[in-house]
Order: structure tokens, then C-alpha cells, then sequence
């Protein structure tokens, strides 16, 4: 992971800031972005914590576990005094969850943004992944499983 690396911590914050907007950053979960610039910002806390409120915006407060959300209330109270309106994107995070496990799923639209939907190296859905395995070829008409190699991996039904 590039945030475990020393020089991470160097990083300017615009980058930092042009990386966590993007769509298809690979983090394996939210908590671990949330992290990462949790550990950017301490090591220059007097000069990086005006940043807050744009890094805050980027990170997606919803997929962090809320036990997580509870202990950075706790344990990182001065965040909410420099930035108050993280308060309200924990309030958001907590509203989005507590839907998602009531199967509300029209009130959870109208909190849909950017914010509420999973990173894209985040989407993949093992269930719907299929395997296939084959010795030789299976007919030659399209839509036939026709794997020379041996081996298929397909993502479609």
C-alpha cells in the first residue's frame, strides 16, 4: 500500500486531494482511506489541518464501519472542532447505515451521492463471479464455451 510508505506523509495536499476524488482509487475499504489521511494530516497537524474539510468531503464516511466513526468522534474531537462540518458527515454516515440495514432502500436514495456509492475497486461482487473448467473446446457457434486454455472466468450470468 502506498499510505504504509514513509514518503506518503510528504505528499502535497492537492495530490493528496486529486487522488481521494478519484472514482477507481484502490483502497480495500474506506477505513483504511480514512486512515491514510488521518496519518497525513498528523504529521503536520498545524499546517494540514486546514485541508480537512476538502479530504473530509472525499471520503466515503458510509463504508467506514460505525465503530470506527464512534471511536474518531471520541478519540479525535479536535477534528470536529476544526472542521464542524465533519459532524454532519458522520451524521450522514450513521443515517445511510442504520437505512442500509433496514432495507430502506427509498429513503437511502435520497441520500445518494458520490460520497454514498462504493469506490469502483470496491464493487467487485465475488458472488456473481463464475468459474468454468474445461479440457478441450465445447462447439464453435458464438455464445458456445469455446476455452482452448482450459480455463474461463466470466462475471455474466
Amino acid at each position: 500500500q502506498v499510505a504504509e510508505r514513509a514518503s506518503f506523509v510528504s505528499l502535497p495536499g492537492q495530490l493528496l486531494l486529486e487522488v481521494l476524488q478519484a472514482d477507481d482509487l484502490s483502497a480495500p475499504s474506506e477505513e483504511l482511506v480514512l486512515s491514510a489521511v488521518l496519518s497525513w494530516l498528523d504529521a503536520d497537524p498545524q499546517g494540514r489541518l486546514g485541508m480537512l474539510p476538502q479530504l473530509g468531503a472525499e471520503i466515503r464516511w458510509p463504508f467506514v464501519p460505525p465503530a470506527r466513526l464512534a471511536r474518531l468522534e471520541v478519540e479525535r474531537s479536535e477534528l470536529l472542532d476544526a472542521f464542524p462540518g465533519l459532524a454532519c458527515l458522520l451524521r450522514e454516515a450513521y443515517r445511510f447505515q442504520a437505512l442500509q440495514a433496514s432495507n430502506a432502500t427509498g429513503e437511502l436514495r435520497a441520500l445518494l451521492s458520490p460520497r454514498t456509492t462504493r469506490r469502483r475497486s470496491q464493487l467487485c461482487d465475488f458472488k456473481r463471479l463464475r468459474f468454468h473448467a474445461a479440457i478441450g473446446s465445447k462447439g464453435n457457434a458464438s455464445g458456445d464455451f469455446n476455452c482452448p486454455e482450459g480455463v474461463a472466468l466470466s462475471s455474466d450470468g
